[in-house]
C-alpha cells in the first residue's frame, strides 16, 4: 500500500483492492478503480495529476484537467478493461445470487463514494461501483454458486477453453481446481500440449485472473523457484507449501541471511522451466543451507552475494542423455558421457570433492555451443553450477577465460543484438553470471569482463522476452 500527499493537500492511497482512493478531511472523495489485481504504487505530479502503477505492468496518469484528459476512445478502452475484469467471488464474501438485486438497483444513487454493489444480470453477476456520482461496472463475479465440471473423467472447478490459433481445432481445454498452484496447472497444460515454456507466465496469469479461490496462504509457490518438473509430462502437482511466496521475489529463495541467502524447504522447490521431478534440493545432490536465524529474515540491506544453488544434477544428466538421442551430427560420445558423469558427481557434492576433470566441462561447452537452441538448457544449467562451485575450471575450458562473454553469447544477451533468442537460455545465462560472484576467483573473472556484464544489464528484457523469470534473473545480477 502507498499513501502520498498531493499539492492540493489531499491524500491518495493505493492497495490490494484494485483501487486508488483520494481523501480529504478524513473522507474518501473519489475512488479510481484499476483494471489490475493489485495497485503497487502511486505518485503525485506537481500539477496535481496522479501516476498509478499496477500489477498489469502499466503506468497510468489521472487528471482533473480537461485539456490533459485522454481522447474519448482511450477513455472508453479503459472503461471496457474495468468492465471485463473477472472478480473472484471469494474476495467479496458469501454471495447468494438469488437474493441479489437486478439492474433496477442501478437507478438509485449510491450511499457513499466507492460503494460496491452486486447485480444479478441473469446469466452473470456484475460488480458496480459508485464513483463520481454514477455507477460504474468494474467487473464480473466468477465462482459464485459454481458447480463442478467434468473433463477426461475428473471433476474440476474450471475447464477453460484456450485458443492457440490453430484453426477449427485450435481450442485446447485447460482444467483447473482452485486448490491447485496456478503455476503447476500452467506447467501441466504446457507439457501435455507440447507448448513452449515461454508461455508459462501468460497461462498462469490467465488462471489467476479468471479463477477464484486461489489461496495464497496454502499451496502457492514461486514461479521462479517452484514446480517439480524437469521433463514435461508428469501429472502430479507439487507438494503444497504452507508459506506464501511472492511471484516476483519468491518464497525463501532470495532472502540473504547473516552469511548466505536462505533457500526454500525441500518440499517447496520446483523449477517450472527445467524441471520434472527434479531440481529439488533436499536429497544428497543439493548443498544444504543453514537454517535462518530470527534476525536473518531481514531483506535489506543485502550483505552477501545472491546465488542460485538449487539443482538436481542427476536429473540434468538424465535429461541430457534423453536429448542426446535427438541430436544428429553433434551427439556426445560414450567417452564424453563418461567424463560428464564424473563432473556430475562433483556437482552433487561440491564441498567434499575436487573437480579433476576438464573433459567433462568441455562436453558441456560442446552442448552449449553446438546443440540446437531449444536443447541447450540442461547444459546451460550445468554451466550455472560450474560458475558457482568451480569458476576457475570453467574459465579454463573457455577461450580467453571469457566466461561473461560466453554466457552473453549463449543467452543472446548483447544489448545491440536483434537475433531472436531462446528465453530459457537467456534466463540461465543471467543466473550463471550471478553465480560467478560466489567465489573470489569468479569475482575476479567478472571484474576482468565488467564491460560485458554492463552490456548485458542494458538489455531491455521486458521488450525482448515475455516471462518474468528472466527479469528476476537480470535483477539478481544487478544486485551484485
Amino acid at each position: 500500500m502507498t499513501v502520498i500527499v498531493l499539492s492540493t493537500g489531499e491524500f491518495v492511497s493505493s492497495g490490494e483492492d484494485r483501487t486508488v482512493r483520494v481523501w480529504k478531511d478524513g473522507q474518501c472523495i473519489q475512488t479510481l478503480q484499476q483494471p489490475c489485481i493489485s495497485v503497487w504504487s502511486v505518485a503525485g505530479l506537481p500539477n496535481g495529476d496522479i501516476v498509478v502503477g499496477g500489477s498489469d505492468s502499466v503506468v497510468r496518469v489521472f487528471t482533473r484537467e480537461a485539456e490533459r484528459m485522454a481522447v474519448p476512445e482511450a477513455q472508453k478502452e479503459f472503461d471496457d478493461l474495468l468492465a471485463n475484469q473477472a472478480i473472484p467471488a471469494n474476495q467479496l464474501g458469501d454471495i447468494n445470487k438469488e437474493k441479489l438485486s437486478g439492474p433496477e438497483a442501478l437507478q438509485q444513487p449510491g450511499k457513499k463514494e466507492g460503494q460496491v454493489v452486486m447485480i444479478n444480470m441473469g446469466a452473470t453477476v456484475e460488480a458496480h461501483q459508485w464513483s463520481g456520482n454514477e455507477w460504474q461496472k468494474i467487473g464480473e463475479v466468477v465462482g459464485s454458486n459454481k458447480s463442478k465440471q467434468t473433463y477426461e473423467g475428473k471433476e474440476y472447478d474450471y475447464v477453460f477453453d484456450i485458443d492457440v490459433g490453430a484453426g477449427p481445432n485450435g481450442n485446447i481445454k485447460l482444467p483447473y481446481n482452485v486448490s491447485q498452484n496456478p503455476y503447476d496447472a500452467a506447467q501441466e497444460f504446457l507439457a501435455k500440449n507440447e507448448l513452449p515454456q515461454s508461455f508459462m507466465d501468460q497461462v498462469a496469469d490467465f488462471i489467476i485472473k479468471n479463477a477464484d479461490g486461489v489461496n495464497l496462504g496454502s499451496g502457492y509457490q514461486d514461479p521462479y523457484t517452484g514446480g517439480n518438473r524437469y521433463t514435461p509430462g508428469a501429472t502430479d502437482a507439487a507438494p503444497a507449501s504452507n508459506t506464501y511466496a511472492d511471484p516476483f521475489t519468491g518464497s525463501g529463495s532470495y532472502r540473504p541471511g547473516n552469511v548466505a541467502p536462505t533457500v526454500p524447504a525441500p518440499s517447496t522447490y520446483n523449477d517450472p522451466f527445467t524441471g520434472g521431478a527434479s531440481y529439488r534440493p533436499g536429497n544428497a545432490a543439493a548443498p544444504a543451507a543453514a537454517p535462518a536465524s530470527p534476525q536473518s529474515t531481514k531483506i535489506l540491506p543485502i550483505r552477501g552475494y545472491l546465488t542460485l544453488k538449487q539443482a538436481n544434477p542427476d536429473a540434468v544428466f538424465n535429461k541430457i542423455r534423453s536429448l542426446n538421442e535427438e541430436i544428429a551430427d553433434v551427439k556426445l560420445t560414450a567417452e564424453e558421457f563418461e567424463y560428464l558423469s564424473l563432473s556430475i558427481s562433483f556437482l552433487k557434492n561440491p564441498t567434499g570433492a575436487s573437480l579433476n576433470n576438464d573433459a567433462g566441462i568441455l562436453a558441456v561447452i560442446k552442448m552449449v555451443t553446438q546443440w540446437p537452441l531449444d536443447k541447450r538448457f540442461p547444459a546451460l544449467d550445468l554451466v550455472r553450477l560450474f560458475a558457482l562451485y568451480a569458476p576457475d575450471e570453467l574459465a579454463a575450458a573457455i577461450p580467453h577465460r571469457d566466461v561473461a562473454g560466453f554466457l552473453r553469447d549463449a543467452g543472446g544477451l548483447s544489448s545491440d543484438s536483434n537475433i531472436a533468442s531462446n528465453e530459457t537460455n537467456a534466463m540461465l545465462a543471467y543466473r550463471g553470471l550471478a553465480n560467478l560472484f560466489n567465489k573470489e576467483a569468479g569475482r575476479q573473472l567478472a571484474w576482468e569482463r565488467r564491460s560485458i556484464i554492463s552490456d548485458m544489464l542494458q538489455v531491455d528484457v521486458s521488450g525482448k522476452f515475455k516471462g518474468k523469470t528472466i527479469r528476476l534473473a537480470q535483477s539478481t545480477l544487478a544486485v551484485k
